[in-house]
């Protein structure tokens, strides 16, 4: 994921860009345009589920996912893709100051860490939910 313009839109969102390329013979996979950022939004997360689809969440809490042609089951595919909005966690919240801290998305559910009261980050000895 990279930044495609210096300046942010004038809401404020990330004007951002994504490139999957194989490790091994540096071939591009697939890249594109990052839409799935809420306007006014910025990244906070970047991964790959366990199927080896990229997702990204938000903060506003909007978790997205590159989803592929049926076809490509594997990493190492060459297809393109659409971003698909997967989990909005507003109504998860109990309070508009509470947060996730995305561990990883695994069998379609995301694996976080809640942030109560505010936090930036999660405290090391509370284990994540799904």
């Amino acid at each position: 994921v990279y930044h495609r313009s210096l300046s942010p839109m004038q809401d404020g969102t990330q004007l951002l860009g994504y490139s999957l390329i194989d490790g091994i013979n540096g071939n591009t996979i697939a890249a594109g345009e990052l839409s799935s950022i809420s306007p006014g939004a910025s990244l906070t997360w970047a991964g790959f589920t366990d199927v080896c689809a990229l997702s990204v969440m938000d903060s506003d809490g909007m978790l997205s996912m590159l989803a592929r042609s049926p076809s490509s089951d594997n990493c190492s595919s060459d297809t393109m893709g659409h971003w698909i909005p997967m989990l909005d966690t507003v109504g998860l919240k109990k309070s508009t100051s509470d947060s996730f801290w995305p561990v990883e998305v695994y069998g379609g559910k995301l694996v976080c860490v809640p942030l109560r009261g505010g936090k930036e980050y999660p405290d090391p000895v509370r284990r994540p939910v799904t």
